[in-house]
């Protein structure tokens, strides 16, 4: 299938796991109370984070050697299976034997906090072996291994959700929604890297090699890249209260939807650009990608933004009226960030990751010195525009990464050309037509 092609199937199962994002989130917030949401969004949040640091870059490396697998005639599902298992198993068994330090050690004092970590720490595990065959799946362009792996886990969440919203029940019910989220996306995972290969296998010993040493060099950026995007959850807990960490999860959540044209593009510029050979062929790739991105998420953000006062309250509750200034606050970060991933993916696939760890350094560095500065003061608002303010920072050091290193000129990627307002006119009218001809048939 062609780029344009794939990049429209990806999109509509990233506007599926919006909707039920949507969905996960609004029932939560209408079980939880503001207090309770906001230390059950910090603790999924650090086992996210823990589960990366853990992985040691084998995501990286499930995508990038599956890109490769059709023009090397080799495969790697098994081989990475066996790679994770030991990586997955190792995380659960220290918290288990450090559970009374490891609660207080991620999530601070928080007695809600310390309750949910006390179990949702399991997910670690769980979710890593659904996150190397997620990427797995992605690199060898294999679409519905990637659309099961990303749909029905949120849909096993759903209903255990809604039926804890339709009983009254509490907190206790949430939590295991998430746990049945995590088993139910560990099975997938398991099935997927298990699964055998249409072409010759790679023994494990001869591929760990290969994995790890790709994993290795892509480790500490790949972490960064997360951590960047989650700190402000983890951290967030620490420097205000449990209610201003609701509000802003929730504001998130609402304006998280413009990162859905990203989840289309992003994740195969990285798959393309592995098997492009020459600067004629990628640099002129990834500038378009850019451009008429900045085009879209623009677009996308003044309609969310427009919608938010109504939106938010609409669809969470009332408790979170008034909350669609953090969402204005959060959107040109997320445009900004969003283009800056798409650059990321550019710059994995030329395997010229390893200056990005720096970026994400400085990413980090501004986002935990704005947090501290700004959340006490000013709570779930503060957090917003230290995020926004982290993303711009960021970026502008991304793209200078990517004009040292590769030769990539930087106003290719920001300033739009007429093609590129065409390009995007044309793709609204294809999409029109297509909805217009279906109502009419």
């Amino acid at each position: 299938m062609r780029f344009l092609e794939q990049t429209s199937l990806l999109f509509a199962n990233r506007l599926a796991a919006a909707g039920l994002a949507i969905v996960i989130g609004a029932l939560s917030a209408r079980i939880l109370t503001p207090a309770e949401l906001g230390a059950m969004v910090a603790v999924v949040a650090s086992v996210a984070l823990l589960m990366r640091m853990a992985s040691l870059g084998l995501g990286q490396s499930a995508q990038y050697f599956g890109a490769r697998e059709r023009s090397d005639e080799t495969s790697f599902g098994n081989s990475l299976l066996v790679c994770a298992l030991p990586l997955a198993i190792v995380p659960a068994v220290v918290l288990t034997l450090a559970e009374r330090f490891a609660g207080s050690w991620v999530v601070g004092a928080d007695s809600n906090a310390r309750v949910i970590f006390a179990i949702l720490m399991y997910g670690i595990p769980l979710s890593m072996i659904h996150f190397i065959a997620s990427l797995y799946s992605l690199g060898r362009r294999e679409m519905r291994d990637y659309m099961l792996l990303s749909l029905l886990p949120m849909f096993a969440s759903v209903f255990v959700l809604g039926y804890a919203k339709l009983m009254n029940l509490g907190l206790q019910a949430v939590i295991w929604a998430w746990m049945t989220q995590y088993v139910v996306s560990f099975a997938i995972g398991l099935m997927v890297l298990s699964k055998k290969g249409v072409h010759t296998p790679v023994r494990p010993l001869a591929a760990a090699k290969r994995l790890y040493g790709y994993g290795g060099r892509s480790y500490l950026v790949a972490l960064a890249a997360f951590a960047a995007t989650r700190l402000g959850l983890v951290i967030g807990v620490w420097y205000t209260s449990d209610a201003e960490m609701g509000y802003f999860a929730v504001s998130r959540n609402f304006a998280d939807v413009l990162l859905l044209l990203y989840g289309a593009v992003g994740p195969l510029v990285f798959s393309y650009v592995s098997g492009m050979t020459t600067p004629d062929e990628y640099h002129p790739f990834i500038g378009r990608v850019c451009r008429v991105s900045i085009l879209a998420f623009s677009g996308i953000a003044l309609l969310i933004g427009c919608a938010a006062p109504l939106g938010v309250p609409f669809v969470f509750g009332a408790d979170y009226a008034g909350q669609h200034v953090i969402v204005w606050l959060l959107l040109p970060g997320l445009v900004v960030s969003a283009i800056q991933r798409s650059l990321e993916n550019y710059l994995y696939g030329r395997n010229k990751q390893s200056w990005l760890a720096y970026s994400h350094a400085l990413s980090i560095v501004l986002l935990c010195a704005f947090v501290a500065l700004l959340a006490p003061r000013w709570g779930a608002r503060g957090l917003a525009l230290s995020t926004t303010l982290s993303c711009l920072g960021s970026f502008a050091f991304t793209a200078i990464v990517a004009f040292v290193t590769d030769g990539l000129n930087p106003v290719s990627l920001v300033w739009p050309r007429m093609s590129d307002f065409r390009l995007v006119s044309h793709r609204i009218q294809c999409l029109g037509t297509r909805v217009y001809g279906r109502q009419t048939d």
